[in-house]
């Protein structure tokens, strides 16, 4: 299941860009070899910097959201972008130009996850928050949220 969250009816230019993002997070697999995190690495280095290993949560902790801080807006969860990216865990974030912008644009994007576990400490799902905000705007803008569910 996956929800793109945007406010009113304008369609932001990121979309696209968060759907690329979000991607890898549904093909990685959900039962990773253990006791370590899941972690990936992405070769375009759009949703996790180049020569950087990105987290997928902790499956020690289930049924909490670990990385960016999330908030409910209307009952749907979203990563609070107005915390500092320091109030991120580590990993959990990036910060993306895209290179095919005039304006070299500079996308925020920060991530949570929910992993869920069966009684055995194996993980059975995976929901993903993902954020897009698109910084330097003249305008007030709102970002993209992407709430994706992977489970099996």
């Amino acid at each position: 299941m996956t929800r793109a969250w945007r406010p009113g009816s304008r369609i932001p230019l990121f979309l696209p860009i968060s759907r690329r993002i979000r991607g890898p997070n549904l093909a990685y697999p959900l039962c990773p070899t253990l006791p370590s995190p899941p972690t990936f690495n992405d070769p375009q280095g759009v949703f996790c910097p180049l020569s950087q290993t990105c987290p997928l949560g902790d499956p020690t902790r289930p049924l909490q959201p670990v990385g960016c801080p999330v908030v409910l807006f209307n009952g749907t969860p979203v990563i609070d972008f107005s915390a500092p990216v320091g109030a991120c865990v580590t990993g959990y974030y990036s910060s993306y130009t895209d290179p095919n912008d005039p304006f070299s644009a500079t996308y925020d994007v920060r991530w949570a996850v929910i992993t869920n576990t069966n009684t055995s400490q194996v993980v059975i799902s995976r929901r993903i928050i993902l954020g897009v905000f698109r910084r330097g705007m003249q305008s007030p803008t709102l970002p993209v949220m992407l709430d994706t569910i992977v489970e099996k």
